[in-house]
């Protein structure tokens, strides 16, 4: 579907588009006498590279794929032989680009929303296997056609919608209930997924023993942050262990000859001349010391 829409969207844009087909030969009704049909099987190196003798390409648009069985090795070994066959024949033929189709669900372990192509693929546990090819597909891509002239286009394809997309597709949830509700039938809750259930197990209960390398599953980068709790049900606490008493100070020793000491100054020989007699002992003894003589002697008299 994918496909169908993308050779319709060049069309449109006044390109020639020749189609790839594998087991299907027909062609929606929107691309008939429009384009042209070659039937190929990507893992064939000599037929796909035969497709260069009948015609001028220029550019590749590589969405082909196929639908993971129970061996996941098979899976990944038909998809990677089919895009390196197309990425030989991009060298091969000296295309101006090479698109590849990706998936959004490169992105999931990001916790922002909403996603955009500014952020670090992050390293985490994939829900499915295509997702997982196509988040490899994207090293693959553009180390082929480093040293080319070939431009890698990287397609992270969100979702699929359209007349065409697979009404009973696990990947999209929407369709299959509207094609049930239209059919009469009570509509299937979708699969839950793998991730999904490993959330809703049950916790492990957690030992209060201190932590071990070798018994607990957290990172040794967590596990030195982890202490037992203060307090257990059942159990009782001991005492904190006292804190070692400081060593006592030395005393400092006195010599044996100590140096004389200063005396400081009296502090009244350092005052204004008209304030010392306020040091005295009483004020009318101050009077009359400073009473001129003559004031005496008529007192005398």
């Amino acid at each position: 579907m994918i496909g169908a829409h993308t050779a319709r969207a060049l069309l449109d844009l006044g390109h020639e588009v020749v189609v790839t087909t594998h087991r299907r030969t027909a062609v929606p009704s929107f691309l008939a006498d429009r384009v042209t049909v070659e039937p190929l099987d990507v893992t064939n190196r000599d037929a796909f590279l035969a497709l260069g003798d009948r015609h001028a390409i220029t550019d590749i648009v590589h969405l082909a794929g196929s639908i993971p069985q129970n061996d996941p090795v098979a899976y990944f070994r038909t998809d990677t032989t089919g895009l390196l066959n197309a990425l030989d024949a991009a060298r091969t033929w000296n295309v101006r680009r090479f698109a590849v189709a990706s998936s959004l669900g490169v992105y999931i372990g990001r916790p922002e929303t909403p996603w955009h192509e500014d952020l670090d693929l992050p390293t985490t546990d994939l829900p499915h296997l295509i997702i997982a090819y196509k988040k490899a597909v994207e090293p693959l891509t553009t180390h082929s056609l480093q040293d080319t002239k070939v431009q890698p286009v990287i397609l992270r394809i969100g979702t699929i919608w359209g007349p065409l997309v697979d009404p009973e597709s696990p990947f999209f949830h929407i369709p299959p209930y509207i094609n049930a509700a239209l059919r009469g039938e009570t509509p299937q809750p979708p699969p839950r997924q793998r991730r999904r259930r490993r959330l809703l197990r049950p916790r492990r209960r957690q030992s209060h023993s201190p932590p071990d390398n070798h018994q607990n599953p957290q990172p040794h980068h967590l596990q030195r942050f982890q202490r037992p709790p203060l307090h257990q049900p059942g159990l009782r606490r001991s005492p904190p262990a006292p804190h070692p008493e400081p060593p006592p100070r030395p005393r400092p020793r006195r010599p044996a000859n100590p140096p004389p000491r200063h005396n400081p100054p009296n502090p009244r020989h350092r005052l204004h001349p008209h304030l010392r007699h306020r040091q005295g002992s009483s004020r009318l003894h101050n009077l009359a010391h400073h009473q001129p003589p003559l004031a005496r002697a008529t007192d005398a008299t």
